[in-house]
This record gives C-alpha cells, sequence and structure tokens, in this order.
C-alpha cells in the first residue's frame, strides 16, 4: 500500500524534480568510476616505467665540451647543474644559460648538438612543473 501511494507522488511530481537526482547519482558514478580508471592508469604507467632508466649516459662519437657533457648526465638536475635544493627561479635561470649556450641554431656544424638541446628543454619541463618534479624526485 505504502508502495502504491509513493508511486502515485511520484507521477504527480513534475519530470524535473525526479530527473534531477537521478541524473546527480548517474554523473557522481560515472566521476567515482572515470576517476578509479584514471587511477588506474596512472598506477600502470608508473609500474611500466618502474626500473627503467629515463636518461642515457652514452656519450655519442664525436660530441665534445658542453655537448658531451650534457649527454653524459644520467639526472635533469645535472643536465642544467642545478641544486635538489634550487627554486624555480633559478631553475629557470640555469636553463636560460643552458637553452642560449647548446641552442642548435648557435652551434650549427657542432653535432649532437640538437640531443644536448632536447635534453636541456626536457629536464627543464620536468623540474620547473611541481608535479613532475615531485613524481621525479620519488
Amino acid at each position: 500500500m505504502v508502495a502504491w501511494v509513493l508511486l502515485r507522488w511520484c507521477f504527480m511530481l513534475p519530470y524535473w524534480v525526479m530527473a534531477v537526482p537521478a541524473a546527480a547519482v548517474v554523473l557522481g558514478a560515472w566521476f567515482l568510476l572515470g576517476l578509479s580508471a584514471l587511477h588506474a592508469a596512472a598506477k600502470a604507467q608508473k609500474e611500466a616505467l618502474a626500473g627503467t632508466v629515463l636518461l642515457s649516459t652514452e656519450v655519442p662519437e664525436g660530441a665534445t665540451g658542453e655537448v658531451a657533457r650534457v649527454l653524459g648526465c644520467d639526472n635533469h638536475f645535472s643536465v642544467l647543474e642545478a641544486s635538489v635544493e634550487d627554486d624555480a627561479a633559478a631553475i629557470k635561470k640555469a636553463h636560460r644559460r643552458k637553452a642560449v649556450m647548446l641552442h642548435p641554431d648557435k652551434n650549427k656544424g657542432v653535432p649532437h648538438t640538437g640531443e644536448a638541446f632536447g635534453r636541456v628543454q626536457t629536464a627543464y619541463e620536468v623540474l620547473s612543473d611541481e608535479g613532475k618534479r615531485k613524481e621525479y624526485m620519488e
């Protein structure tokens, strides 16, 4: 009997009164499922990268000077010659100094300059973003 009264009452309500709570429940479930899927994908990516060397320390033949030093570095801090304690301003300053020194347009004819410049750019991208830097430090 109670169910019959509730069912009759529901049919007398306007459509939007019933649709709003139903939509909230559906959207909430969709959001939570989406977050769990994103978390699972991030966890799988982190596990796939575990144990891999992100920076190669092999210096190609023909690389000399600063290009050889940058290509031989095993971490982003040593690429920029920065310290772990450096703030964003110091990282930016170190990046600019290295970018000017290793820019391919400024060093035409020097072998592997593009690779070294790319490594400097990657180091700056990782160390300038707090989230990426925190993940890199783990």
